[in-house]
C-alpha cells in the first residue's frame, strides 16, 4: 500500500509502507459479463467487536455533513445508499472537524472516489494529495460499500467487491470522527453499521 513516487517521503518512522488486507479474488458473473471481484479474507471477521457495533436507521441525509454519534479509527463500515436528489454523497472518516478522508460517489459520472486532499498531513510530497476514483454502477439503484479504516489507511470495497480503492492517509493525532455527507440534494442512507476492529498484532 504505497507508491514509488512518494514512498521514501511518507511521514512515518520505524516502518516504511503498509500492507493491505489479504484478499480473496473470485470471478463473478454480472450483467456486463464476467468480472473479478475482491473481498477481505474470512479471517478478518474474527477481529470484529460486534458487541460494540453501532447501527443507524434508514434516513434521508440533509445536504451537508452529518456527524455520526460514534467515533473510531480502526473500524469496519458497511453502508448502503440511494442517490435520491444528491449530486454526490458518501462518508467521511478519520476526521477532526476540519480535516477528513472523504469516500464519495458522484451521481452524474457514476464514479466512486477516495479524496485525501484534506486528510491531514498531505503536504510532504506534491504527488500525495490526490482524488483516486473508479467507475461504479449502481445495482438496483443502490450503492453498497464496505470500508476498512485502520488509522493510516482506508480500503473500500464497492458493490460486493466489484470495484475497490485503497489509500494511505496520515491524519492528525486523535482524528477519529465519522460522518455521512450529501451534496446538491438529499441522498438516502438505507443502512449503516460501524463495527470496531480488535488489534491483529501487538
Amino acid at each position: 500500500m504505497n507508491n514509488w513516487d512518494y514512498g521514501q517521503s511518507t511521514p512515518s518512522s520505524t516502518w516504511r509502507g503498509t500492507m493491505a488486507l489479504p484478499r480473496e479474488v473470485t470471478l463473478t458473473q454480472t450483467s456486463q459479463g464476467p468480472r473479478l471481484s475482491q473481498k477481505a479474507v474470512q479471517q478478518v471477521d474474527t477481529l470484529k467487536n460486534t458487541a460494540a457495533a453501532y447501527t443507524a436507521s434508514a434516513t434521508d441525509l440533509a445536504p451537508g455533513t452529518n456527524n455520526l454519534p460514534i467515533t473510531g479509527d480502526v473500524v469496519q463500515l458497511d453502508a448502503e445508499f440511494s442517490p435520491g436528489t444528491a449530486s454526490a454523497f458518501g462518508l467521511k472518516v478519520l476526521g477532526n472537524g476540519t480535516e477528513a478522508t472523504r469516500i464519495g460517489y458522484t451521481t452524474a459520472s457514476g464514479r466512486l472516489s477516495i479524496d485525501r486532499t484534506n486528510s491531514g498531513n498531505e503536504g510532504f510530497h506534491p504527488a500525495f494529495a490526490s482524488v483516486d476514483d473508479v467507475p461504479v454502477q449502481l445495482i438496483n439503484g443502490k450503492l453498497t460499500l464496505r470500508l476498512y479504516v485502520d488509522r493510516a489507511s482506508v480500503e473500500v470495497f464497492a458493490q460486493d467487491g466489484l470495484a475497490t480503492l485503497t489509500d494511505q492517509v496520515f491524519p492528525a493525532a486523535g482524528a477519529n470522527g465519522l460522518a455521512l455527507f450529501s451534496e446538491g440534494g438529499a441522498a438516502r442512507l438505507e443502512s449503516l453499521t460501524v463495527t470496531p476492529l480488535n488489534k491483529a498484532m501487538w
